[in-house]
């Protein structure tokens, strides 16, 4: 087991706690990101145990080792980020713009 699939197990554990904690104080919104942090962490086993390594032309370019590694981060790391980014910008989205005052008056 390599260091990205660990961290991936203890990064899961930490995310549930925080949607845990969240929901406890009664902050559905934090509790809801949290979850949904913790749902793509949880779905790295279920992505595929072999996506990479099964590719023939990366497995002759960098070894079946390599693209294993290399599988046990980009499982769970990407798909965290892009939920990130997604997370953020539903922030964003939400932060209401000052209205400018009237000109004129």
């Amino acid at each position: 087991m390599g260091i990205g699939l660990s961290l991936n197990g203890l990064l899961w554990l930490a995310a549930a706690a925080m949607a845990y904690y969240a929901i406890r104080l009664g902050n559905v919104v934090q509790h809801k990101e949290w979850m949904i942090r913790t749902y793509v962490l949880a779905c790295n086993g279920i992505t595929g145990d072999r996506i990479l390594a099964d590719i023939p032309a990366l497995t002759r370019r960098i070894g079946i080792d390599a693209a294993t590694d290399l599988e046990g981060w980009l499982l769970w790391a990407l798909p965290l980020m892009i939920a990130e980014i997604i997370i953020q910008m539903r922030k964003l989205r939400r932060i209401r713009r000052p209205v400018k005052a009237a000109r004129g008056s």
